[in-house]
């Protein structure tokens, strides 16, 4: 007996885990289902068989893995939209938030923290985003339900009030309430704790003497953090980001290079390295540098106490204003319990006084200690507005400058902003209130990073390319490093040959939770792809972490959990590593980049997360979204004898890209950056 098809009912079915029986009772055997899956391909064809068998209907399947890439660019674009309007639209007492909230009235408190980034290296706020896009672009008032499987309480209740705007019926088994951080109640703990440091800093800057460096007329200084990015030894003070650039610039006759050092210990052995300094300060010879604590007075400490005013100023918006909690409005619905608590972290964090305390110490060097140009490595980041800030506020004029870092591509939100964002609009409300401090120049690596920065609005003019120095050694490596070099640690059980063995490096991000979900997928698809190698060569894994996380713990545990014996930790120079494998897996670190450089294919993997690797803008790469794709990729690069390129058709898709890649995020690589940048300092 057919069903009257003005009858039939309809339903969306967000698969998000594994469904338990008791959650497959909730699709009706006599409505037609459309599914929205986040499972691998494994667990879905399960699923298809026991839908099957239980007479449920589905008559299509939309694949997250497939299209998340495609959705991320549209929510990209709504999202950016999206935090450039919020603070000048939502008013407090009648006062857009970025005016209500200022330091001096000069800049806004938004420009300060993490709150006006949309960084989505450590954030899941914008998967979130991608998800809510993907579901309502496929919901519709033609269907009549909606059920949820999964444990994520947030993404249930986000899809709870998708239905309530297509007035779709919702079903789930979980109705575990959402819970928030308690950001709100640390904002006067984190204030507190922050006093008090400054305090020590303070009392330890003023006990003890610190020499100074004279000045020529040319000196740039260099901003850097200890002990994060600067290492201090008797062979002198290096930065990792800056390489031989500020000892190059010593060697000239008419110029000199400064480091101007935020002290941000992390242990009491960088206390003692500092005080050995003060005590000894020719243990340290050149490049120069200043600690900005230095410049520490006792109202910077009273200063972050009284932002104790702007704490339960903030708390009150979040508890008793209903037009401020209605706000947060994305795709029609209300997203506060996604991005109120983010930021609301990052409000009432240290970084708000953190950065206030900065621009001032910046503001006091520089008007004590005046350098003509003053380079900085964290570009846009709220650190770096703070220090364009201060310099603007000192008693002599200095060139600020961006230095880029690392790679930029278009996923990387924390690069993406609204051309308002990036314009010093004064509109009587103070310089920096509307519009973020930007740089006076900013130096790119390469053409993609200056497409997209100056595609949200920074000056053209005022950006060029030179190439990183952080590179300048990258072309002149060659293929000719003895594996027995390479230094080993974890489970590696065997001392394997290059010749005989397939290696795999991993390459990690800067986020935790990234990094231990791409080693483990590494690990599924090792369990898949050993027996396939075995026969023949050995696999190896090896693993090398960003130099700001810490794994080794992680690392033991996973591979005790996958019975893994021929994983290790490697602390060896990246190149070394890269040359002396076979394949790069990684996220969006710049390895991924620096491989193909090197002429390694590299596989990004991304899983139910959009890439933020530059490979989404050039494809030189090959993106897997799961531990099968994963394995079935590592197959079709390295054959089972070790020969690299074993399939042709699909390497040379991405080989072509390779050159394109190496063009636009590194410029020229001829080891000739750091001159290149130093030409465009005093060409005049």
């Amino acid at each position: 007996m057919s069903i009257d098809k003005a009858q039939q009912r309809y339903g969306i079915a967000i698969i998000h885990d594994i469904p338990s029986d008791e959650e497959l009772h909730l699709m009706s055997t006599d409505v037609t289902w459309e599914a929205i899956s986040f499972l691998n391909q494994h667990d879905e064809k399960q699923l298809q068989e026991r839908c099957k068998y239980k007479n449920i209907t589905i008559n299509k399947i939309t694949r997250i893995r497939d299209i998340l890439e495609k959705f991320g660019l549209q929510a990209r674009k709504r999202y950016t939209k999206f935090m450039a309007n919020w603070p000048e639209q939502t008013l407090v007492d009648e006062i857009p938030f970025k005016e209500q909230f200022t330091h001096r009235g000069e800049i806004s408190y938004w420009w300060l923290t993490n709150a006006s980034v949309k960084q989505n290296e450590v954030s899941n706020t914008f998967e979130y985003l991608c998800y809510l896009e993907i579901i309502d672009s496929i919901m519709s008032y033609e269907h009549n339900y909606c059920v949820y499987t999964g444990q994520d309480p947030l993404l249930s209740l986000l899809i709870s009030r998708i239905c309530e705007k297509y007035n779709l019926e919702y079903k789930t088994n979980k109705h575990t309430k959402v819970k928030f951080n308690n950001s709100l109640k640390l904002g006067g703990v984190s204030r507190l704790w922050f006093a008090v440091k400054l305090m020590v800093a303070w009392v330890f800057f003023k006990a003890f003497r610190f020499s100074l460096p004279e000045f020529s007329s040319n000196t740039v200084g260099f901003y850097t953090i200890y002990p994060s990015t600067l290492t201090l030894s008797p062979n002198g003070a290096k930065d990792r980001n800056y390489k031989q650039l500020p000892e190059l610039i010593n060697n000239r006759s008419d110029a000199s290079s400064v480091f101007l050092v935020s002290f941000q210990p992390k242990s009491i052995k960088h206390w003692a390295t500092v005080l050995k300094s003060a005590l000894n300060p020719r243990s340290l010879p050149s490049p120069n540098y200043i600690f900005l604590e230095q410049f520490l007075q006792f109202r910077d400490i009273l200063s972050v106490l009284a932002n104790l005013i702007f704490v339960a100023q903030y708390k009150r918006l979040h508890k008793n204003n209903y037009n401020f909690l209605n706000s947060f409005k994305y795709l029609g619905i209300n997203v506060y319990e996604l991005i109120g608590p983010e930021q609301s972290k990052c409000l009432l964090g240290n970084q708000l006084p953190d950065s206030i305390t900065l621009a001032n110490l910046i503001e006091r060097c520089i008007s004590r200690y005046p350098v003509k140009y003053l380079i900085c490595f964290l570009e846009l980041y709220p650190s770096a507005r703070a220090i364009y800030y201060g310099a603007s506020k000192g008693l002599t004029t200095v060139k600020t400058i961006a230095y880029q870092h690392a790679s930029i591509n278009s996923m990387k939100l924390w690069y993406n902003y609204s051309e308002t964002e990036l314009t010093n609009r004064n509109d009587k409300v103070g310089t920096f209130i509307n519009g973020m401090p930007i740089p006076d120049a900013y130096f790119f690596q390469g053409q993609l990073g200056q497409n997209i920065i100056v595609d949200s609005g920074y000056p053209l003019d005022r950006s060029v390319i030179t190439g990183s120095p952080r590179y300048d050694n990258l072309a002149q490596r060659e293929n000719n490093i003895d594996t027995k070099q390479l230094s080993r640690s974890g489970h590696c059980k065997h001392e394997p040959n290059k010749s005989t063995t397939v290696r795999i490096l991993i390459v990690p991000s800067l986020s935790l939770s990234d990094s231990l979900g791409l080693i483990e997928a590494v690990l599924r698809a090792w369990k898949r792809s050993h027996k396939y190698y075995e026969k023949t060569i050995p696999i190896e894994i090896i693993i090398k972490p960003h130099p700001s996380v810490t794994l080794t713990n992680e690392i033991l545990n996973l591979s005790d959990r996958y019975n893994c014996g021929c994983i290790s930790e490697s602390l060896d120079d990246l190149y070394d590593l890269i040359l002396n494998s076979n394949i790069v897996i990684t996220s969006y670190s710049t390895a991924g980049e620096e491989a193909i450089a090197l002429k390694t294919p590299v596989i990004c993997y991304s899983g139910t997360k959009v890439t933020i690797s530059s490979f989404i803008d050039i494809p030189a790469a090959p993106i897997a979204h799961d531990s099968e794709e994963l394995d079935d990729m590592i197959k079709k690069i390295i054959d089972t004898e070790g020969n690299p390129f074993h399939d042709p058709n699909f390497i040379e898709q991405y080989k072509t890209h390779w050159p394109r890649l190496v063009d636009n995020a590194f410029y020229k690589l001829d080891a000739r950056a750091s001159e290149r940048m130093i030409a465009e300092l005093f060409k005049s």
